[in-house]
């Protein structure tokens, strides 16, 4: 099976969708303003310790605090040793090394460990904890030994290294390629922290094109790129890393929109939507709260083929698929509650859970299941990381999108047109909350970088016709 991720470059915003056999699997979005991505390494400083948490907020440097507890903030054996307190680890005022583990969510600042690491397709840099480790899903004592000789010989004394169970794929000149361009990662930041006397940040966030690609191992993976400078960008970038993918970068070089091309817009479209519709007429509602997220399995009311249980479960298996594709898709986290319709048999209770698992995939590893309450509802957990696509959206719970959203379908559209139509003003009708979304902050800062390429007049017309969600452009008539 083959594995495609589509990068769509607009204005302000870079979409990334990986899809496997043609299907939406995983998607990431990309802004000019976000702050304080997973897995961003900062030089942070310590503006207050919390004896009572046995934490301590960190200020990032980027008008943001981050939450780091003393059980992240050092080393220590779990199964003989306790983390100490917070207040013998750190002092107010004392910078510190940190890396984001979970992004800024429902209000709360980002999560952040002391336990830093770079992490690249074969292998991860633990450059505070020395030495030389191996994946247990390695079996094969030849390639741990050969792994551990090449790496006992390549890696410095003071930093440490993990390999991933891809890595025994790898050639030694791979893994060596690989080995260098994290390691000047790793040297190039430390020259600078040593000339920093703020915080901020250090090392950015993994670039999405390598997180997509630790989700499709195995598979015949592809890039395909919507512009040309992007393009150029990601070869080079690639040919240091993964040299063998760089040759799989395509470039799209028509005018219209590349995920009309590869029948990702309507995927994408689903998204923004709680309903998920079930090819046997049956749908899911997804609802995603503070606390929790709340999946409910509707049959539809349509007429079931079969009676009772068989139908019930039928619609329930189904439901499986549709729920572990659904989750990482959307980036569902936290307390997950589903509602399955309801079946008698604690055997069909248990098949479902293993089906469930069975469809979570590699995902399974981030999730606790623990299964049917007394009430009668599947309970489960996925641990926090990235935002959910509805947050990162800001999507109501009805489903609506809010207009400093939809302001980047604007500047994406309008670059669009403009290259239909060079050198005509355009026209954006909208709502009125759009129209004060694309000028306001920090959107309008876009939208002045956008103007500045097209070179022709671009004008806003609000009309109540219009709700949030939707807007016109047209040429304007001279």
């Amino acid at each position: 099976m083959t594995a495609n991720i589509v990068v769509r470059t607009g204005p302000g915003e870079t979409r990334y969708a990986l899809t496997v056999g043609g299907a939406l699997t995983r998607q990431m979005v990309r802004r000019d303003s976000d702050a304080a991505l997973l897995g961003t390494i900062y030089r942070g400083q310590i503006v207050k310790l919390h004896k009572g948490l046995n934490a301590a907020f960190v200020d990032l440097g980027d008008g943001r605090e981050g939450f780091l507890s003393a059980q992240d903030a050092q080393y220590f054996d779990g199964a003989r040793e306790k983390p100490r307190p917070i207040g013998e680890v750190y002092t107010e005022g004392e910078s510190v090394l940190v890396q984001v583990t979970r992004e800024a969510s429902d209000g709360k600042g980002p999560k952040l460990t002391g336990r830093l690491s770079l992490a690249s397709p074969n292998l991860v840099l633990t450059p505070l904890r020395p030495g030389v480790s191996i994946s247990k899903k390695i079996e094969n004592e030849n390639e741990r030994a050969r792994l551990s000789g090449f790496f006992e010989k390549t890696i410095p004394r003071d930093l440490g290294v993990i390999a991933r169970t891809n890595s025994a794929k790898a050639g030694d000149g791979d893994l060596e390629i690989e080995l260098e361009h994290i390691l000047q990662i790793w040297t190039e930041a430390v020259q600078g922290e040593a000339n920093r006397k703020s915080a901020g940040i250090l090392i950015p966030s993994p670039d999405p094109i390598e997180i997509l690609l630790g989700y499709c191992p195995g598979l015949d993976a592809s890039v395909t790129v919507g512009d040309s400078a992007t393009r150029n960008d990601l070869v080079t970038s690639l040919q240091r890393k993964i040299p063998g993918l760089s040759e799989k970068v395509r470039l799209y070089a028509d005018t219209g929109d590349i995920f009309d091309q590869h029948d990702l817009h309507d995927q994408w479209a689903e998204l923004y939507s709680p309903v998920v519709p079930l090819s046997s007429g049956g749908r899911l509602h997804i609802h995603e709260t503070a606390a929790a997220t709340m999946i409910d399995v509707d049959s539809g009311g349509g007429n079931p083929m079969l009676p009772g249980d068989a139908f019930n479960m039928a619609v329930n298996a189904e439901s499986t698929v549709e729920i572990g594709r659904q989750i990482p898709l959307r980036e569902i986290s936290g307390q997950i509650v589903i509602d399955f319709l309801p079946v008698r048999s604690k055997e069909k209770k248990n098949r479902l859970e293993q089906d469930l698992i069975r469809a979570l995939g590699s995902e399974a590893r981030d999730c606790m299941v623990f299964g049917d309450t007394k009430m009668g509802l599947f309970e489960m957990s996925r641990r926090r990381g990235r935002r959910s696509f509805a947050e990162s959206h800001m999507i109501s719970f009805t489903g609506e999108r809010q207009a400093c959203d939809l302001a980047y379908d604007v500047f994406y559209d309008l670059e669009r047109e403009s290259k239909r139509f060079p050198g005509k003003g355009l026209k954006v009708i909208c709502s009125q909350p759009v129209t004060e979304a694309c000028n306001g902050e920090p959107e309008r800062s876009v939208l002045e970088k956008l103007k500045g390429r097209i070179l022709a007049p671009v004008e806003f017309q609000p009309e109540s016709r219009h709700c949030s969600g939707t807007f016109e452009i047209e040429v304007i008539r001279t």
